[in-house]
């Protein structure tokens, strides 16, 4: 598994898991879905939200991220995620 959560950079997930999996974000008190067939399964972490795969082989992944990208002081700018894997 690799996160990436910098500012200014694409913000992703990347499981490198062969079965695939469903992939749920939860965004601005929105729910949304994804199924990947095949692996590796990614997504886009989503702004200031949660995100659970569900990995076809029975282990989850929860993450929620929040970040900040539009200060005019760029020192300012954050992006930062808190994350458990159980199954």
């Amino acid at each position: 598994m690799s996160i990436r959560c910098e500012p200014g950079e694409p913000r992703q997930l990347r499981v490198e898991a062969a079965t695939g999996g469903k992939i749920i974000t939860r965004e601005a008190s929105e729910d949304s879905s994804l199924t990947e067939g095949a692996g590796p399964v990614t997504a886009d972490l989503p702004n200031n939200g949660q995100l659970m795969v569900e990995l076809n082989s029975g282990q989850r992944i929860l993450l929620a991220s929040r970040w900040k990208l539009n200060d005019p002081d760029g020192a300012q700018n954050y992006c930062a995620i808190a994350g458990q894997v159980f199954s």
